[in-house]
């Protein structure tokens, strides 16, 4: 069984502006924006969420779900369970929550930015700063 887990936010616009749910919402029903499996409830106000999927790098060695999180003072790469097409006209950026970085789970350090045109499923670069297992 898979959990899943909201690790981080996708931010969407254009130029400098950051797309509102509706205008999010609204790419989408129009087929510009593509997210699959795309859950509305994910939706929030300027940004929807992103889960974790389920295999994780961790010294170059992939590891399933459950384990990776076992680990502590770990680097990850771990993938966004979504897969995403991002139209040519707008640009991404994936920021952590707060809900994570507060349980001392920092994800997306360096690369957070999502090209105009880029099609797939996102990176996550993660790092647990607590000494103990993040669940």
């Amino acid at each position: 069984m898979v959990r899943s887990i909201q690790a981080a936010t996708m931010i969407i616009g254009k130029s400098l502006f950051v797309l509102c749910d509706s205008d999010i919402e609204q790419e989408i029903r129009l087929g510009n924006l593509q997210i699959s499996p795309y859950d509305s409830s994910l939706l929030q106000p300027a940004s929807i969420d992103i889960r974790l999927g389920e295999t994780f790098l961790i010294d170059g060695k992939a590891v399933c779900y459950w384990i990776s999180f076992h680990f502590s003072k770990h680097f990850m790469l771990g993938h966004s369970l979504e897969t995403v097409r991002i139209p040519p006209d707008l640009t991404a950026r994936v920021e952590g929550k707060s809900t994570w970085g507060r349980k001392g789970l920092l994800v997306h350090l360096t690369a957070g930015f999502i090209d105009p045109g880029f099609e797939g499923q996102i990176t996550l670069e993660l790092k647990n700063l607590s000494n103990k297992p993040i669940r």
